[in-house]
């Protein structure tokens, strides 16, 4: 057999395969771009369809390394069976990149550095919602760790400091042209100058945060996010993850044994570089150390928490003894089959993915087995509320200046019900909300 008979004997395979692919799919499940079609996966029960790994843009390397998204993307994919998330990041002989969320938690393990993930919505278009039968007035948003993170200006000192700091890495520090120095680096190169900053700065979480450039993301984020019409609704989780101790550096890591006071604020201005001692010394007001039983290793995790996650839009607290409840280990809940379960532990996994689900759907949370709850679901006054109204109190808590507290859902192995939020949690986050300005919120 030739290479040109083998082409197309492959052709016809493909052909075939694809035939199959469409004839086992509902139409709802295709959808055409001018770019490529796409089969998602279909969820009878829960009524959505999924689309998996689209690409939105051309792949950013070459050329168009640190470049504005060339969309849509002018290479055509043919069809592509959008079942599962592909290669987030390409990787070579020398370097594993390891791809993290803002949480830790890694979606694929590699000995190195972590790497920060940040998406364009230019796939998600308002023109493009119809296409994938959405409505384009109502688009529920989950996002996992997208909280109160430090954003400074493009040409702030920390961003270029950043920036000063790769470059030498890179080796491209003492060339007149570190741009284009940078842009002729191999991928080998690239990659060790990012984990050399990482290691180079012992004091912070995430080196690569996002930055305000006036157009994407504008000052004050956070809140733009919290007033902006077309997001109706928001998902965020609670938190409980002791952060310092992942920091090497003593000074920061408020789990050594010679931690102080000074520990703590290093530690926070660790994330928020622009936070004062001043504000700082008036944090610690609302988080008196003997409520966290003389514990400065508490005392951080709680105002990091809060700072940082929580007060950004806390909706419901997921507190699961079995699992653990640290920050993201609700998404085992939302992305893992219940069967794998058993006990309290599968049947409040179930009744969370309906909810999420039918919120989705209908704007309507719901759950078949609504008797977990303790009977909260039949007896709840809030039922004489519209639809909406009982949305917003069922599953969130709004976020508020006011000191006079708030409910929120409570998502517990054995009961799922609604707990009051202390008037003393909604002081702390109106404090920080008041920070937003000097912490780059």
């Amino acid at each position: 057999m030739n290479a040109l008979t083998l082409v197309n004997a492959l052709r016809l395979f493909m052909l075939y395969v694809y035939s199959l692919a469409f004839s086992k799919v509902s139409a709802r499940a295709i959808v055409k771009l001018d770019y490529g079609t796409f089969i998602g996966v279909e969820n009878v029960t829960a009524g959505i369809t999924a689309f998996l790994g689209v690409r939105y843009a051309e792949p950013p390397i070459g050329k168009l390394r640190w470049k504005a998204p060339v969309f849509p993307p002018t290479t055509h994919l043919g069809v592509v069976i959008a079942s599962s998330f592909g290669n987030a990041l390409h990787t070579s002989s020398s370097n594993k990149h390891g791809i993290w969320n803002l949480g830790g938690l890694p979606v694929c393990k590699y000995d190195i550095t972590k790497v920060k993930i940040f998406l364009s919505w230019s796939g998600i278009t308002a023109q493009r919602i119809p296409i994938w039968e959405a409505d384009q007035q109502n688009n529920p948003i989950m996002g996992d760790s997208a909280s109160l993170s430090y954003m400074p200006e493009y040409d702030s000192d920390y961003i270029n400091g950043i920036f000063d700091l790769f470059a030498e890495f890179a080796g491209c520090s003492s060339s007149s042209e570190v741009m284009a120095c940078l842009l002729a680096a191999d991928s080998d190169t690239i990659a060790a100058a990012g984990s050399q900053v990482v290691d180079n700065r012992t004091s912070t979480l995430f080196v690569f945060e996002p930055c305000v450039d006036g157009t994407l993301l504008r000052p004050g984020q956070s809140k733009h996010l919290l007033v902006a019409p077309s997001l109706k609704y928001r998902f965020y989780l609670d938190e409980g993850a002791n952060w310092s101790a992942e920091l090497t550096n003593p000074a920061v890591n408020t789990s050594e044994p010679s931690a102080t006071k000074m520990t703590v604020y290093n530690f926070i201005s660790g994330q928020f570089p622009s936070l004062t001692s001043a504000s700082f010394n008036a944090a610690l007001e609302h988080y008196p150390l003997a409520d966290y039983n003389d514990s400065l290793s508490l005392q951080g995790q709680q105002m990091y928490g809060e700072a940082r996650c929580i007060c950004s839009g806390l909706m419901y607290r997921y507190d699961n003894p079995d699992q653990g409840s640290v920050h993201a280990y609700d998404l085992i809940a939302l992305f893992y089959s219940p069967s794998k379960y058993t006990g309290d532990d599968g049947t409040l996994f179930a009744a969370m993915q309906q909810y999420w689900s039918s919120f989705v759907t209908s704007q309507t949370p719901s759950a078949t087995n609504a008797s977990i709850c303790g009977g909260c679901i039949e007896t709840f006054p809030l039922l004489s509320l519209s639809a909406a109204e009982l949305l917003l109190f069922l599953l969130f808590w709004p976020v508020t200046n006011s000191s006079l507290g708030s409910s929120h859902i409570l998502l517990h192995p054995g009961e799922i019900t609604m707990e009051n939020v202390t008037d003393a949690q909604a002081a702390r986050c109106a404090f920080w909300s008041s920070l937003s300005a000097e912490m780059n919120t």
